[in-house]
């Protein structure tokens, strides 16, 4: 079966995107995350169980940073698959808003050496504030040679994000993913999200609702449908 996986953690799903640790004023960043189950672009990368996620990313200078993703997903009985990303980013500041460009190599050991699993993914993220405690996001990624020899991939997003108070935000996401070879990555599919988080210090909590409404689920490259998670992130100060 063929492995989707997505830079969109945080963008997507804000404990999700909180696993790509952001470049800030300190030389590095580091994030640890348990989420009741792995979904990236509305699809369960962990077989709808839960996962464990770490990230590490180290600030260059100029905008630069380069980093590091882990997490647990299994696939299929007795398989013990995890995924290994590193990636290097540059930030452009646009008037108010923020442009990032990423090249991120993804890595699956534990798969079968025949699998074909690891990937390359380039992406390009807008964010643009639209009010004090509000901002919206356009996100592009591009798969060429997608996993299990599926061809090229592209995904594109709308996400938005708004600060309640000092502690709680909402956030979602509407996204369309299409593949290139649908007899093995599946047909093209739309998907949604739509989440709260809660913040306290380091510690933030997230519960997230994400649904792919059209997507057969004997077509799908993984689980799909209504899907409900809850994830814990842990960010030091440093």
């Amino acid at each position: 079966m063929m492995k989707v996986r997505g830079r969109l953690a945080g963008i997507c799903g804000l404990a999700l995107l909180s696993s790509w640790p952001a470049a800030q004023a300190q030389d590095w960043t580091a994030d640890a995350a348990i989420v009741t189950d792995y979904v990236d672009r509305g699809l369960s990368n962990s077989g709808g169980k839960p996962a464990l996620q770490l990230g590490l990313a180290r600030a260059l200078g100029e905008g630069f940073t380069l980093g590091t993703w882990a997490s647990t997903i299994g696939e299929g009985e007795g398989n013990n698959w995890s995924e290994v990303d590193f990636y290097l980013a540059k930030d452009w500041q646009i008037a108010d808003g923020n442009l990032e460009l990423a090249a991120t190599w993804i890595g699956y050991p534990g798969a079968p050496s025949d699998s074909d699993a690891n990937l390359w993914e380039f992406s390009a993220v807008l964010h643009q504030p639209v009010t004090e405690h509000g901002q919206i996001g356009l996100i592009a990624i591009a798969t060429p040679d997608n996993s299990g020899h599926a061809g090229d991939a592209l995904y594109l997003a709308v996400e938005t994000q708004w600060q309640l108070d000092d502690n709680f935000a909402l956030f979602g996401h509407v996204g369309r993913q299409w593949n290139q070879r649908e007899d093995r990555a599946g047909p093209d599919y739309n998907e949604w999200a739509v989440g709260l988080s809660y913040s306290i210090n380091t510690v933030s909590l997230s519960l997230t609702f994400s649904d792919t409404p059209g997507l057969d689920r004997e077509e799908a490259p993984g689980p799909c449908g209504k899907r409900l998670v809850a994830g814990i992130t842990w960010q030091p100060e440093w």
